[in-house]
């Protein structure tokens, strides 16, 4: 999601927006922005290679305080990320662009002849194009496009002849999921149902089925999501338990009670009609919260899981 900072700096620059991030050619060099975590990046593509006095120029704007941090990403310096932290209030616009206007500028005039270089490594041509490479905007020649496309495919029907392996990464999964309950337990005793537990679930059914060498593609995330959904379930009558274990212990008449004696008492508490009840209303908020949180990292998941599609912009 593009913040309103950067949607007003397309519109100055006349950059393109696809929803995650802006970009466009400035000068002779091509400039990427984005929004990251508490941060905004600026990619730029520059139109051949750089001398040391070049990487002082682009380097000053770090000891100037306007960039916390720049990557030179590649030996010749053709590709250059630069790093803009904001403290509670959105960073001012301003200085991006006047960071982008300076910098563009000085490659302009230095280099007035240069054309944008392809991204891929061992390729120095100068006739490209955008294409979106899986959401990314790149600049590529055509021939380099159609190699990254074949390898692509490549890549996609070799996955897809690989052993899916979902029964051992469903088993794995609800073995690592076990130790989540504590999670549950930890909230129960005081009372409350959180979301966090479907979160501790999710992550230790997916970690369990990855070590299975489970296929976590879509039915494999799909997967990962009903075992975490299923100990949501679990979990909340295991807490109930545990809570109602608790109170007994408390009680001064039988604080002396042995937990076997203790348990047994809860299994009689937790048949009657209206503690069911009240169980199956637990059962239902917490597959509500926990199920929240399940969804919000399976969409992550299936986002980043999703095939790369390479097309001309």
């Amino acid at each position: 999601m593009i913040s309103p900072g950067l949607k007003k700096l397309s519109k100055q620059y006349g950059f393109k927006n696809n929803g995650t991030f802006i970009y466009g050619i400035v000068k002779n060099s091509y400039v990427i922005v984005f929004d990251g975590n508490n941060r905004k990046n600026v990619w730029f593509r520059f139109p051949g290679q750089f001398d040391e006095g070049d990487k002082i120029k682009i380097e000053s704007w770090k000891r100037k305080g306007y960039a916390k941090e720049i990557i030179f990403l590649d030996d010749s310096a053709i590709s250059v990320e630069m790093s803009f932290i904001e403290h509670i209030v959105p960073l001012n616009i301003k200085k991006i662009k006047e960071v982008i206007d300076d910098i563009a500028n000085y490659i302009f005039n230095k280099y007035p002849e240069g054309k944008i270089l392809c991204s891929e490594d061992d390729c120095s041509a100068d006739a490209v194009t955008i294409y979106n490479v899986g959401g990314l905007p790149l600049p590529l020649c055509r021939i380099c496009a159609e190699n990254l496309s074949t390898r692509t495919e490549s890549l996609y029907k070799e996955e897809k002849a690989e052993n899916n392996n979902y029964i051992k990464g469903i088993i794995y999964a609800l073995f690592f999921c076990i130790p989540g309950i504590l999670c549950n337990i930890f909230f129960g005793m005081l009372g409350k149902i959180t979301g966090i537990c479907g979160a501790a679930y999710y992550g230790l059914a997916r970690e369990g089925f990855l070590e299975a060498k489970g296929k976590f593609n879509k039915i494999g995330i799909a997967l990962v999501s009903v075992v975490s959904l299923l100990f949501s379930v679990f979990g909340a009558y295991v807490s109930y338990f545990a809570y109602v274990i608790k109170e007994i212990i408390t009680q001064s008449e039988i604080k002396s009670s042995t937990f076997k004696k203790a348990a047994e008492i809860a299994f009689k508490i937790m048949r009657i009609p209206e503690v069911k009840k009240e169980i199956t209303a637990n059962i239902h908020m917490s597959l509500v919260f926990c199920g929240i949180a399940i969804i919000i990292f399976m969409i992550k998941d299936f986002q980043e899981v999703k095939k790369i599609k390479i097309r001309k912009i």
